[in-house]
């Protein structure tokens, strides 16, 4: 049981530690490359998409793995929750994902041209694509946790990142 629970820890935590070296070594050469309105605008961009991925999941994984190993869920019931929860999970991306493009889209332009920015609608669209495929990215690596697949989700997490 220890050598077993110890080595999920190693591939679960290890992996994400090896991630955030690698993003905090990564940190200075990005910062020196943009100037810092650039930096000010891709971080921005970042928090902003953060905060609409978590209205786009809004706790969907967590509810998720809850019925998932809930004592009153049988055996064929699991796939129906997970692929519930997909399916759940897209349409409120899309809607998310539409609402902002229609609010932010007209906007953006606005922003950028009244504060001299120096990004395009690419990036405002790019960040919403990437905040989309993140929180699904996101929710299949959480299935694979349901799952017990520590190498699928190892793999998944480097691939990503």
């Amino acid at each position: 049981m220890f050598k077993s629970l110890a080595k999920d820890t190693l591939i679960y935590g290890g992996g994400d530690l090896v991630l955030k070296i690698i993003a905090f070594v990564t940190f200075p050469i990005i910062a020196s490359a943009l100037s810092p309105k650039a930096f000010g605008v891709l971080e921005l961009l970042g928090t902003s998409t953060a905060l609409l991925g978590l209205l786009m999941n809004c706790g969907l994984n967590n509810a998720v793995q809850r019925y998932y190993w809930d004592e009153e869920t049988d055996l064929l019931s699991r796939p129906v929750i997970v692929s519930s929860g997909f399916v759940i999970l897209c349409f409120f991306g899309l809607f998310i994902g539409g609402v902002t493009l229609v609010v932010g889209g007209p906007l953006f332009p606005h922003w950028v041209q009244k504060w001299a920015l120096p990004v395009g609608n690419v990036a405002f669209v790019s960040s919403i694509g990437l905040m989309f495929s993140g929180q699904l990215l996101q929710y299949v690596m959480d299935v694979l946790r349901l799952h017990f697949a520590p190498f699928k989700f190892l793999l998944l997490s480097f691939l990503w990142k």
